[in-house]
Formats: structure tokens, C-alpha cells, sequence
């Protein structure tokens, strides 16, 4: 009995990460749409997306309502890191509008992260599924 009770405390006190590696599940992220309520600068940005440093998505022109991105990746490892950027070209550098991160433990459909720095207003919409 005391075994059943030292797996049963074993399992509780794993956080959802943990899990997610033990499992072996791969989740694959879907990143549908880009809202923009507020450009960085007026009238519009020219916006890319990173995961892990490495740019996924950009476009130019853009100004307020909704984007189109529909670009899928696999999560390696506990989580990756989305960050937003607005393209300025020289002498300026580029505005960093904000990162998030999504976890491989995530499961969902028309999630959102927020992108709000640099006075711009941005939400990612994306589902995360198993694979």
C-alpha cells in the first residue's frame, strides 16, 4: 500500500511539463491570424514573427483588422518561444513588440497571445494540437 501511495505523490507533484516530456507527446502549433488593433507606427507595420529566434512569418503593409498567417511547427521541447517584431529599415533598428511563450502541454483551439510593447496592440490567434 505504501508503494500505490509514493507513485499516487510522485504524479501530483509533476507539473504539466514534466508530464508532457514523460509522455513523449509531440504538439504541433497552427498560427492562424494575426489581429492588429494598433500599429507600432502610423499607418502601418511591417511585422515578422520568430520562434526560437529563427523568423516564420513576415509581411508588409499592414494596418489594422486581421491578418492571415496559417504557418504550422512542431513544439521542441517543454516550449518555444513566439516573438514579435515591426521591420524598420536603416538607420533605425527594429522594435521588439513582444514574446510569448507556448508549451508543448497546451491543447486548444483559437487561443491568443497579446503582443503590446512599442505602443503597438497585436493578438496571434493559434491552436495547438497532439501529433
Amino acid at each position: 500500500m505504501s508503494n500505490s501511495i509514493s507513485q499516487v505523490q510522485l504524479f501530483t507533484e509533476m507539473t504539466a511539463e514534466e508530464g508532457a516530456i514523460l509522455s513523449g507527446g509531440t504538439a504541433q502549433v497552427h498560427l492562424k491570424h494575426l489581429v492588429v488593433y494598433d500599429t507600432q507606427e502610423w499607418p502601418q507595420d511591417e511585422p515578422y514573427l520568430q520562434v526560437d529566434g529563427k523568423t516564420i512569418w513576415s509581411k508588409e503593409g499592414v494596418g489594422n483588422g486581421t491578418h492571415t498567417i496559417d504557418k504550422k511547427f512542431n513544439i521542441s521541447g517543454t516550449f518555444d518561444t513566439l516573438s514579435l517584431w515591426e521591420n524598420d529599415s536603416w538607420p533605425s533598428n527594429d522594435e521588439f513588440l513582444g514574446e510569448n511563450k507556448i508549451y508543448s502541454w497546451q491543447r486548444g483551439t483559437d487561443l491568443s497571445l497579446s503582443f503590446t510593447r512599442e505602443g503597438a496592440n497585436y493578438k496571434l490567434v493559434y491552436d495547438v494540437y497532439s501529433v
